[in-house]
């Protein structure tokens, strides 16, 4: 069906839209079609950051050193409580010296409401505005979409990217 649009408040701006529907954002607005990724080391130290990060792909590496990559095997075969603890080393394990995460972080798995926010900002004109395939692929390689594209034409994915969209 047709997407609706969403209202988006920026610190002292609004876009407006038939459906009336808002999400409060507090911080700089965008520039038009602007998407902002954070890149590591792009934020100044100490600065504290509205909002949520959520990986781009599903978790990879290793239990004791997740990471979320594209073109890479993704942790696999683990219970609720096995990928609870897997999210945690992000504050407790690697995401200290990997991510600059302390223990004063929430790293955690998503929860439906999180998820929600962002499959349905995804999917907005502020994502890729509903034009997204099926993953179809029958490998595991992350980030592929119905092909190996990650994993045949590494050079598009951004490896230098690891937590992405804040929301």
């Amino acid at each position: 069906g047709d997407l609706e649009e969403i209202t988006i408040t920026y610190d002292n701006y609004t876009e407006h839209n038939p459906s009336g529907k808002k999400l409060q954002y507090k911080g700089q607005k965008p520039k038009d079609g602007e998407i902002r990724i954070n890149k590591d080391g792009e934020r100044d130290a100490g600065e504290e950051i509205n909002g949520f990060w959520a990986g781009k792909f599903e978790l990879t590496g290793s239990q004791s050193e997740p990471t979320t990559l594209p073109n890479e095997d993704p942790i696999r075969n683990q219970n609720v409580a096995g990928f609870f603890q897997i999210a945690r080393q992000f504050n407790y394990g690697i995401g200290t010296t990997n991510y600059g995460l302390t223990s004063e972080y929430d790293a955690h798995m998503m929860k439906n409401t999180e998820w929600g926010a962002v499959a349905y900002l995804s999917h907005s004109k502020y994502g890729i505005n509903g034009e997204i395939s099926i993953n179809s692929s029958t490998s595991y390689y992350t980030g592929g979409g119905s092909s190996n594209a990650y994993v045949t034409n590494a050079s598009q994915a951004p490896p230098e990217i690891y937590m992405e969209y804040m929301i």
